[in-house]
């Protein structure tokens, strides 16, 4: 379990090294999407962990279907946010 655990760590460092990662005083996005309800989702998940984000809706105010809402969180908790996302999309 514990080397599964670290495995995946070691991963979403990897991808976070090799992505442009946006960010915003101190804040990372770890997650984005167009349909509002799934960064609800997310935000709730990562909430129910202990870990506090922020939301900035992209989308353009004339045509509802360009852009996305992007889901920031303290740049501390990048790794943990992610593990919990790509936990969350496991279960889905």
């Amino acid at each position: 379990m514990i080397q599964k655990l670290i495995q995946k760590i070691k991963i979403l460092l990897a991808q976070l090294n090799q992505h442009q990662v946006k960010r915003i005083k101190n804040r990372t996005m770890v997650f984005s999407a167009n349909q509002e309800y799934l960064v609800h989702l997310i935000a709730g998940k990562l909430k129910s962990n202990g870990i506090e984000s922020i939301t900035l809706n992209q989308k353009d105010s004339t045509y509802n279907n360009f852009g996305e809402i992007e889901l920031y969180v303290h740049t501390k908790d990048v790794v943990k946010a992610k593990y919990i996302i790509d936990q969350t999309n496991e279960e889905e």
